[in-house]
Order: C-alpha cells, then sequence, then structure tokens
C-alpha cells in the first residue's frame, strides 16, 4: 500500500531520519534510475515498524534536480497521474547567491578556466546565440537554451524559477505545491516547519532535529562576488523574479516565507 508522499525540490529539508529513508532518490530525473521501475522506487520507502509505526508517517523523496530537469514531471506523471496525495515542497533561494553558491560549490572555475564575472559573461554570451524565438528553458530539451549550454554552465538558468514551475503546474494541480522561501527556511527553521506539517495535515509536533542547510556552502564562506557581477546577474534575474510572483499569485500556490 503506497503512503501519502511528499516530494522536495530545491534544498532538502532537515531533520530527516536516516533510518528510515535516504534522501535524493533521482528516481524521475536520472533515465537509469526511472528505467529500474515503479517498484525499485517504491523499496526504498520500507514500512515503518515498532516505535516508528504511525498514521503520521510521511514519504519523503527529496531530490533538488526535479524541479528543473523536464523529464522528472512527466516520469512521476507515468507513474501516478495527477496524483492528489503527493505534495511538492519547492524551497527557492534568492537566484543571485544561489548562482555564487553553485560556482564555488562545484568547482566550475577550475572547469571551466572563468572566474566568475567571466563566467557570468559567457554564459549570457551563450544565451545571446540561442537566437530569437528559442525558448531559453523548453521542455522537450531539444529547441532551447537550456539543452543547447554545456553542464558547467548551466547554473544561471537554474535560477529561472518561473519558468520550471510553469512546467509542472500543467499537469500537476497548484494545491499540491508549497513554495518556501529558503532564508525562511534557514532562520525560522521550527516556525516553517510547524507550517509545513499544518499545511501537510499533520498534527502539531516538535520540528525534527536535524542539521539545518545554511544559506552558503563551505566552499563559498567567506567569499563576496564583486558588486559588478552582482548588479549584472540582478538585472538578469528581475524579470523571471517577477513572472515568479505573478504566477504564485495568479495560481494561488502556498508560499511560506
Amino acid at each position: 500500500k503506497e503512503s501519502r508522499g511528499v516530494i522536495t525540490g530545491g534544498w532538502a529539508l532537515a531533520g530527516e531520519r536516516k533510518d528510515w529513508i535516504t534522501k535524493e532518490k533521482h528516481q524521475f530525473d536520472i533515465p537509469q534510475r526511472y528505467a529500474k521501475g515503479r517498484d525499485f522506487y517504491l523499496s526504498h520507502f520500507p514500512k515503518c515498524d515498532g516505535h516508528k509505526a504511525t498514521t503520521n508517517v510521511v514519504a519523503l523523496d527529496s531530490s533538488p534536480g526535479y524541479i528543473k530537469i523536464p523529464r522528472s514531471r512527466d516520469n512521476l506523471h507515468s507513474y501516478y497521474g495527477a496524483y492528489n496525495k503527493t505534495a511538492f515542497i519547492v524551497m527557492l533561494r534568492d537566484p543571485v547567491p544561489r548562482l555564487f553558491s553553485e560556482f564555488k560549490h562545484f568547482r566550475v572555475e577550475q572547469k571551466t578556466g572563468k572566474p566568475f564575472e567571466k563566467y557570468i559573461e559567457h554564459v549570457q554570451g551563450l544565451l545571446a546565440k540561442c537566437g530569437r524565438g528559442v525558448p531559453m528553458y523548453a521542455h522537450d530539451n531539444k529547441e532551447s537554451c537550456w539543452a543547447t549550454i554545456p553542464f558547467d554552465y548551466k547554473g544561471l538558468l537554474t535560477g529561472l524559477y518561473a519558468l520550471q514551475l510553469e512546467y509542472w503546474l500543467a499537469l500537476m494541480p497548484a494545491s499540491r505545491f508549497i513554495v518556501v522561501s529558503m532564508d525562511t527556511y534557514v532562520h525560522s527553521h521550527a516556525r516553517t516547519m510547524r507550517e509545513l506539517f499544518r499545511l501537510l495535515g499533520m498534527p502539531p509536533q516538535r520540528a525534527a532535529v536535524g542539521r539545518v542547510a545554511t544559506a552558503v556552502n563551505s566552499r563559498a564562506r567567506g567569499q563576496r562576488m564583486s558588486a559588478a557581477a552582482e548588479g549584472r546577474l540582478r538585472a538578469f534575474y528581475a524579470p523571471h523574479n517577477e513572472r515568479l510572483l505573478e504566477l504564485l499569485r495568479r495560481r494561488g500556490v502556498t508560499v511560506v516565507a
């Protein structure tokens, strides 16, 4: 019997019990794992017994690649349809520091030979070459800028949250989505978890104790991007952020911020 579930995209929630499940299943965004089938996926959610057997257990799959990789939505839909017992928690961070953090975390400068400012300039140059009428993020992964830009340069596009959510909401009901501000989660963890419990229809309880994700990863800590780089990114993301806010308002998506 399948339990109700929670799919998270973006950052993982702290406090996930390691003896229950491990995070980042990547069942729907990695073709090799998806090919293993639904039974393989469900085997990662063992039945709770003993002190763990409770009606308040919610199965959690926390895979950050789902929200941005188009096939994730379609693969999930092939398993469950518009599965109305699944909640989608999407944790979003300000795309400007998010990009800088990713740049440092994945050692992009060492891989590309470009410092952060040159990296931004290069990616925007690649986007300009996409041509008019070519979408920045198309979901067939064919005629799009996302498909043509090399992996190490995709970070700039990862912050285009509205384009990603629009695709998911075209097939999944908006009522099943909860968008959480990363800053709110980090700085008001207990309050955020209480609100999530409430939205998930779970009784009030003490928030799970776990290491809360920090706003800056270890390789970016203590480093700052230049004012010029930040200004350039703010200008780039501004219309996309406005598009996101308009989408959330129009579709009535629940926001925890």
